[in-house]
């Protein structure tokens, strides 16, 4: 599962395998995301960790799943964010 406004990207990620793909623009993303995977993420990593992607995450995470964010941008170093 993946997620993202560009169809590009989106494309990419079905081209490397994912099994689906969610536009990220869409109303209730989490809902939709959680439609699709017929429950809610065992893991989510947000690679963009702004307020809103972090809001998301969480909302579309089953409770306690872990979840990781980039928000250190200049290391590349992941953060625990939960």
């Amino acid at each position: 599962m993946s997620t993202d406004t560009l169809a590009t990207k989106r494309d990419l990620a079905l081209a490397m395998g994912a099994d689906a793909v969610v536009d990220a623009a869409v109303d209730d993303l989490a809902g939709v995301v959680r439609e699709e995977l017929g429950e809610s993420a065992d893991v989510v990593f947000d690679c963009v960790a702004t307020q809103v992607t972090l809001g998301e995450a969480t909302k579309m995470a089953i409770k306690g799943a872990p979840w990781w964010c980039w928000e250190d941008r200049a290391s590349r170093q992941p953060s625990t964010c939960r």
